[in-house]
């Protein structure tokens, strides 16, 4: 529970300080997707794979999932 609150804390920050709502909602599109990088380089250095590739791998992912979140009105 403590993984899955601190994993959502920094992409809802943005929420709390922006009063434009879709300002917030791209910041905290980035914000997430930085930690998608982030969990991916450091994934791909515990499981001895290439870390940059890894950490790309999971933004490209990401990236689509936020790409297909706005296509539908996100």
């Amino acid at each position: 529970m403590l993984l899955v609150f601190l994993s959502t804390l920094p992409p809802t920050i943005p929420c709390i300080f922006l009063r434009n709502l879709r300002q917030a909602l791209r910041l905290s599109n980035v914000i997430a997707i930085m930690l998608l990088f982030l969990c991916g380089y450091f994934f791909g250095r515990h499981a001895g794979l290439r870390p940059w590739r890894c950490g790309l791998v999971m933004v490209i992912v990401g990236g689509a999932m936020v790409g297909i979140c706005i296509a539908l009105g996100g």
